[in-house]
């Protein structure tokens, strides 16, 4: 059984769990998180309450973080506070080489 990393859907406590790991490792825990939420926020007990919690609005945040880290593009519509929270881990993934340079110009207009 999977243990969540944010048991009250808060994006926040995902955020800071996963911000420092390595791009693999983001990538699987934001995959197992996602995959959590779906199954507890549709057609089993608790449901409604979960997602009266905001568990979908949590797996919305977590998809325009990942299409960011994943893709290096802005097509979940991250706000412009979202881009500026998440700006050390792209310049990181930047770095390592796991983005390319042209990545981060096109979303802060400056070099990592």
């Amino acid at each position: 059984m999977y243990d969540p990393i944010s048991p009250e859907f808060k994006f926040s406590e995902f955020f800071a769990k996963v911000k420092d790991l390595p791009h693999r490792d983001m990538v699987f825990l934001a995959n197992c998180e996602v995959d959590h939420v779906e199954r507890v926020s549709v057609g089993v007990k608790g449901a409604v309450e979960n997602r009266k919690l905001g568990s979908l609005r949590y797996k919305a945040e977590i998809d325009r973080f990942m299409s960011l880290v994943c893709g290096g593009m802005n097509q979940a519509g991250a706000s412009q506070s979202d881009l500026a929270r998440y700006k050390p881990v792209i310049s990181r993934l930047v770095k390592d080489g796991t983005l390319k340079p042209g990545t981060f110009v096109s979303l802060y207009n400056e070099t990592p």
